[in-house]
């Protein structure tokens, strides 16, 4: 659940300090079964961005070059795909030596049955860690037992909300799951949010890297059971009222 109490501190330190980053991004949960009957729904505050995140915002504002394909952890300046492979995460835009170009082709979106990027979901529930680049236990795509039928993944265009009060960015990232198994239900516990990318130079003979940016351990599991639609929205706001507000 949202705490209100906590929300306002957050706006109130973001006004003192001017501080923006990093973004604040939410998860909204919501269970559907047939005839439209709702079983559960819940909205949390994910607060778990990985390295993966933090050092490609470093390494854009800073204009790094990354500290080599074999390194991650802290001190390094990189990323760390989806597999096992270390990426340099470089000049993030264009520029030379080794570089993570997000675009829109890529991004986010994914189509139906690809779980390899956008918003994944797993039944792992082990503790955070930032250095995390894959979930616990990610549930794979399918009808068998213990998985779930991923629709395609889709992301809003930002929209800036100028109100008084709010002075911010938003992007919305959804997507839906199917329980197409008749058995037992599939018990989602932690959800992760996947942006896909284009590699410089290629590594391992690859150009693409999936980078995990945020894991979010669910507050409440959320139990799916057959025919049930599990619908995830990652909310994301990039606060600029510590500059914008008169």
């Amino acid at each position: 659940m949202i705490d209100p109490v906590f929300e306002r501190k957050v706006k109130e330190f973001r006004k003192a300090t001017g501080a923006i980053l990093p973004p604040d991004a939410f998860v909204d949960v919501r269970v559907v079964g047939p005839g439209e009957k709702v079983r559960h729904h819940d909205t949390q505050r994910a607060r778990s961005w990985t390295r993966n995140f933090y050092n490609m915002a470093t390494a854009a504002v800073a204009y790094l070059k990354g500290s080599g394909v074999s390194n991650f952890g802290a001190g390094h300046i990189n990323v760390k795909d989806a597999g096992e492979g270390a990426f340099d995460a470089g000049h993030i835009h264009y520029g030379s030596g080794y570089s993570v170009h997000i675009t829109n082709a890529l991004g986010f979106n994914a189509d139906a049955a690809m779980a390899t990027k956008g918003i994944v979901v797993g039944s792992g529930d082990t503790a955070f860690s930032a250095d995390q680049h894959v979930l616990d236990n990610k549930i794979l795509h399918g009808s068998l037992v213990g998985r779930l039928s991923y629709g395609a993944c889709s992301t809003s265009a930002p929209v800036y909300d100028s109100s008084e009060g709010a002075e911010k960015w938003t992007v919305r990232i959804t997507r839906n799951f199917t329980n197409l198994y008749n058995g037992d239900p599939v018990v989602v516990k932690e959800t992760g949010l996947v942006v896909t990318g284009s590699v410089y130079p290629f590594v391992d003979g690859s150009s693409q890297a999936s980078l995990m940016l945020e894991r979010c351990i669910l507050d409440v599991p959320a139990s799916v059971a057959f025919q049930d639609v599990l619908s995830i929205e990652y909310v994301i706001e990039l606060d600029f009222s510590a500059i914008d507000a008169d």
